[in-house]
């Protein structure tokens, strides 16, 4: 398996230092080689946190600082610093901290506690000036720069004001440089076991641990680096004077090393290009989504509205049934009368308010024929074809108002677009415009495709009839909702949106009240 190749910065390179000088503190003999005076005791071979400087015992990072006044969001953002594309800026001008999580600024996040304490500043609606204060006792690395800053009470001070970064002999070693860990220490051990007469040096861990057990640690008082050129140069060095010299030289193609300030640059850019190329491509696709789910609900609801209308027909069919029924059965009672009545010379025929028909002949026989049920069954068959009749009018009433919702849905994710006038008899139509058409006895339109089919495109206008409609010629390869017509004295307005590689249609017109 190829080596990999690992950097370290010069907060990572200044934590490698403490450690090698960690382990070597464990094996030394402290009586031998402390010198004298006040000093921190070793516990473990490490200085505890109470025994440091204020200064050093909180060191918190941020993505440089940011010039302009920043207006952030005063609701809490459930993300953190470590979250992908996020990261926390100093907004100089308010003196505080703020996050951004790749679209928006916050005053508050996940784990803000970190950079301060929270401060309200100035509210405008939802946004405000306000954000985290820095602390006393806290060091701030710019991690764009590698410099460093306190807290003076009311704004960051740079602390290593001084120290500039650079690669000759009398600047120091910068910080955004990388340097291969397993290459350089393994020199180092090199080095130190010849000036140190260790038996044994142990291979050096990812994690930089070093084991010590027959090297006379106590015969080495300190590590140092210094920057000579575009060389690093790692010096150990001994109670009797002696040094031990490691180089780390700059990376190239083929072997690790230090990272130029050049090619550091390079891998930010190309990072942030591609972050940002995953927000606009994700952005599209959320567009397109939502277009998509307001088309299907469009289609929707024009399938239930068929449905609906298609019940209502079918509604008014069984009510015209039961009334042609209702007339056959009184056909039949008129027959059966007549059949009642045949070869009698004289009849007493009475209809009584219950519907029921007393024929009595001469010789005194009596017939009777109840009318009522007849008339009953047409009429209950006939109530219910209304009361299915008057459902399917709601129903078709209610799919109308869907469609209209939709339509006002579709209006909000449509792109903007441009006025245009426009007159004479025959117009080009451009997408994403709406035309404003003075027409006259003809009027031909056309479209022109559309240029970019990775947005929504769309072909508006309207026009005003006169008391002679005009003959208008609408674009052919347009499927309409309706077929469009143009009558005299009428507002008209077409919407054409362009489509999986089809238009579609719709057209609305409204009649013009004229005064003669």
């Amino acid at each position: 398996m190829a080596d990999e190749k690992k950097y370290l910065d010069k907060t990572g390179l200044t934590n490698l230092v403490g450690k090698i000088k960690s382990e070597l503190s464990k094996k030394a003999n402290t009586e031998d080689v402390q010198p004298k005076g006040e000093y921190a005791t070793l516990v473990d071979g490490t200085v505890p946190a109470s025994q440091l400087p204020s200064y050093v015992d909180d060191v918190v990072e941020f993505s440089g600082f940011t010039l302009g006044e920043v207006s952030a969001k005063a609701m809490s953002s459930t993300k953190t610093s470590q979250d992908l594309l996020c990261r926390v800026q100093y907004v100089a001008k308010n003196n505080v901290f703020v996050f951004y999580d790749g679209k928006d600024f916050y005053s508050n996040w996940g784990d803000a506690n970190t950079w301060g304490t929270p401060t309200t500043g100035t509210f405008t609606g939802m946004f405000t000036t306000g954000g985290r204060q820095p602390e006393s006792g806290k060091i701030y690395v710019d991690t764009t720069t590698g410099k460093t800053y306190r807290w003076s009470g009311s704004s960051l001070v740079e602390i290593s004001a001084s120290l500039a970064l650079g690669e000759t002999s009398e600047t120091a070693f910068a910080g955004d440089r990388g340097v291969a860990v397993e290459k350089s220490l393994e020199t180092v051990k090199s080095e130190l076991s010849k000036k140190a007469n260790a038996e044994d040096v142990e291979s050096l861990s990812n994690d930089v641990k070093v084991n010590t057990a027959s090297l006379e640690a106590k015969s080495v008082t300190s590590i140092s680096t210094k920057m000579v050129g575009d060389v690093l140069n790692i010096v150990a060095t001994k109670i009797n004077g002696d040094e031990a010299t490691s180089y780390v030289r700059p990376a190239t193609t083929g072997t690790t090393g230090l990272m130029s300030a050049e090619d550091k640059n390079k891998l930010d850019n190309t990072i942030f290009e591609e972050d940002k190329r995953q927000i606009a491509e994700k952005s599209r696709v959320e567009t397109e989504t939502s277009r998509v789910a307001a088309e299907q609900s469009r289609v929707r609801a024009e399938n239930e509205r068929d449905t609906n209308e298609d019940s209502r027909v079918s509604a008014e069919q069984t009510r015209e049934q039961s009334f042609t029924a209702k007339v056959g059965e009184v056909d039949t009672a008129i027959k059966n009368c007549n059949t009642a009545t045949q070869g009698a010379e004289k009849v007493d025929a009475v209809l009584g308010d219950d519907k029921i028909l007393t024929i009595t002949s001469r010789e005194g026989v009596t017939k009777k024929l109840d009318i009522s049920a007849s008339e009953k069954a047409a009429t209950s068959a006939a109530s219910k074809a209304n009361t299915a009749a008057d459902a399917a009018n709601t129903a078709a009433s209610k799919a109308d108002t869907s469609s209209t919702e939709v339509n006002k849905y579709m209006d909000i994710v449509k792109l903007p677009v441009v006025e245009v006038a426009a007159s004479g008899d025959a117009v080009a139509l451009d997408a994403n415009k709406v035309y404003v058409i003075s027409v006259g006895e003809t009027l031909t339109l056309t479209l022109n495709a559309p240029t970019d089919t990775s947005v929504c495109n769309e072909y508006q206008g309207s026009f005003d009839t006169g008391s002679t409609a005009p003959s208008v010629t609408f674009p052919a390869d347009v499927l309409w909702a309706e077929t469009p017509s143009v009558d005299a004295n009428q507002h008209i307005e077409f919407n054409i949106r362009y489509t999986g590689g089809k238009y579609y249609g719709l057209i609305q017109t409204w009649d013009i009240t004229t005064e003669e």
